[in-house]
């Protein structure tokens, strides 16, 4: 026989019964988080500095002369949660922003056009107040300080910055070209690659591929294809296989997969498709 349970359990008396028999009401949500509550000061102090941000990115692409960018968006350690990512009012699709890719813990990589940053700043200065407003709670009957979505976004990001060239890669080029001497090691690379999403600015896609694969031409003695989406046309693979040709070789460069398959198609991916990598080192995420 089982012994007696010798925990002791009071009766509970529940006085308000309707919040265990009424489910909350689906697709609600309560109100947006304020990362700065309390300190209005220090909010503004980071409004402007994340707005300083926004617009030193957009500088340096147009410095660069280029169409697209990606900026690193990174989350304050207290908005790691999905919920709090900023991609309902600040970085989404209607302001021409799209998420491309993720790095570490907390940080998203965004599609961004100098336009589009340039707006970017001026909705927050507009929209992502400094001092909360008072409301009503229905269910208590107090006052509470209530905050928009802009300024809770914004207060859960730690940083925002140009995605830049020591960031892209993590070898050098004499490890790239020492890697490329060793024995048994096949004369090419596997570069990953952002995907731009064409559906967001699609203009700046088109004329940042064409600066891509001019680039690349200036290089010399070159065979690419896009390893993923042969048969798809697509804006670009996620990953390019590039192949040195022997010295004074024309070009023979690829970004985008052709509407049916060609000589050239099948050659990649029979070398793809028989197990045979083409390349040996691979390139950190990178726009170009």
């Amino acid at each position: 026989m089982a012994e007696r349970d010798s925990i002791q359990r009071p009766v509970q008396v529940f006085l308000d019964t309707r919040r265990f028999i009424h489910p909350p009401a689906p697709g609600t949500r309560g109100p947006s988080k304020d990362f700065f509550q309390g300190d209005n000061e220090g909010f503004r102090r980071h409004k402007a500095r994340m707005r300083e941000q926004l617009r030193a990115s957009s500088m340096r692409l147009r410095e660069q002369h280029s169409a697209l960018g990606f900026v690193l968006v990174q989350m304050r350690e207290d908005a790691l949660a999905k919920s709090y990512r900023p991609t309902e009012r600040l970085f989404c699709e209607r302001n021409r922003f799209a998420l491309v890719g993720g790095r570490g813990i907390g940080e998203m990589f965004f599609q961004a056009t100098p336009d589009a940053l340039d707006a970017l700043d001026k909705l927050i200065a507009e929209r992502a107040e400094d001092m909360p407003q008072e409301r009503e709670n229905p269910r208590t009957g107090e006052f509470e300080e209530r905050v928009s979505g802009y300024r809770s976004e914004l207060g859960g990001i730690a940083s925002i910055g140009l995605l830049e060239a020591p960031d892209r890669l993590d070898f050098s080029a004499s490890e790239a070209v020492a890697a490329l001497e060793k024995e048994g090691i096949i004369g090419g690379y596997l570069v990953d690659l952002f995907r731009p999403d064409p559906a967001v600015s699609g203009d700046a896609v088109r004329a940042q591929l064409e600066a891509l694969q001019h680039r690349l031409t200036t290089v010399g003695s070159l065979f690419v294809r896009p390893v993923a989406g042969l048969r798809e046309r697509r804006p670009t693979g996620f990953t390019l296989s590039i192949d040195l040709l022997p010295a004074g070789a024309p070009n023979d460069i690829v970004l985008l997969a052709p509407e049916a398959p060609t000589a050239a198609t099948e050659r990649t991916a029979g070398r793809v498709n028989g197990g045979v990598k083409p390349g040996h080192a691979a390139a950190q995420k990178s726009a170009s």
